[in-house]
């Protein structure tokens, strides 16, 4: 997992997919942080993917090179706890590794960042 650790470890862009009630996916963008070999991803809980993770704990995420959109590593994980962020702590520690900046938006309420295990990992470069 070298590759993919690599990659993980760089401020890519990940795309975090989990299950509706209804059964059919939903993804969403998100940036994360790569820790203690888990994602963090930092949201509200009224966000879709807070509630899809919370119902269903299996998730996917695929997370795209920034410079090379054929390098990937595709992760499926499993919710492994849910955590309060109101000081957005978590989420200042993210958006300072994506813009060299504390989270802009301070007003939301209910922030949450959400720990995902990596089960199993796919690093993949197409060769074009």
């Amino acid at each position: 997992m070298d590759e993919a650790a690599q990659l993980l470890a760089a401020p890519n862009f990940a795309q975090f997919g989990t299950v509706n009630a209804d059964g059919s996916p939903h993804v969403d963008t998100a940036w994360y942080v790569y820790q203690d070999g888990a994602l963090v991803i930092a949201t509200t809980l009224a966000t879709k993917k807070a509630r899809n993770i919370s119902n269903n704990t299996n998730g996917y995420v695929v997370v795209t090179n920034r410079d090379n959109a054929y390098e990937q590593a595709q992760l499926k994980v499993v919710l492994s706890k849910i955590e309060p962020d109101e000081n957005l702590e978590v989420c200042d520690a993210i958006a300072q590794r994506y813009t060299g900046k504390p989270f802009p938006q301070r007003h939301y309420k209910g922030r949450v960042a959400i720990y995902l295990e990596v089960v199993s990992c796919k690093y993949h470069v197409a060769r074009v």
